[in-house]
């Protein structure tokens, strides 16, 4: 039995770093809203 490994190569696009960047600031907010956790975290 062989096993071939290949490298999956993504197409990171500027829309998706704002996707990324959204859900961060997202996550940070709703760390925040609670009061319980670090935002360095999120």
């Amino acid at each position: 039995m062989t096993s071939t490994t290949e490298s999956a190569t993504l197409n990171w696009t500027s829309e998706d770093q704002r996707a990324v960047d959204t859900a961060r600031v997202l996550a940070a907010d709703a760390v925040e809203k609670v009061g319980n956790g670090h935002p360095g975290t999120a």
